[in-house]
């Protein structure tokens, strides 16, 4: 199995309308793989300690209170690294033609 993708769980809210206060949490790195091989098998639901973790629907479900339900998703690690990239670096720009301030006429780029 590559890891070229992570597996989340919301864990802010049980419905599933997404929202921008949306919190995701990842699963560990060997409940990944599993869900990963049996998502790559195309397996419908499969049983992870105390959750059912349904693949057509993308839902883990408690098997103690099956109400109790979290919206997972599947993001690609591509994603997951232009997000960081976004959140930590400053915006690209052409230093070329960025304005700035000289005190001398002389030092100014011509």
């Amino acid at each position: 199995m590559s890891n070229k993708y992570q597996w989340l769980w919301r864990f802010n809210s049980s419905d599933c309308v997404l929202n921008n206060s949306d919190e995701w949490r990842k699963y560990s790195d060997v409940e990944m793989n599993i869900i990963e091989n049996a998502y790559d098998q195309k397996r419908d639901q499969i049983e992870l300690n105390n959750y059912i973790i349904d693949l057509k629907h993308f839902v883990q479900i408690n098997k103690l209170d099956p109400v109790k339900q979290h919206c997972i998703k599947r993001i690609s690690c591509e994603d997951v690294l232009y997000s960081k990239e976004e959140r930590y670096l400053l915006p690209k720009q052409d230093i070329l033609h960025i304005p700035r301030e000289s005190f001398d006429e002389e030092d100014e780029c011509k």
